[in-house]
């Protein structure tokens, strides 16, 4: 069960870290 919630951390983590970048990307594309 700790492995899982670890696991369904991680995925989070990752989620929220790409949805930052691919907004970033889309913001500098904007401005350009």
């Amino acid at each position: 069960l700790l492995s899982v919630d670890f696991l369904f951390f991680l995925y989070a983590f990752h989620a929220a870290i790409s949805i930052r970048y691919w907004f970033a990307i889309d913001l500098i594309r904007l401005v350009r």
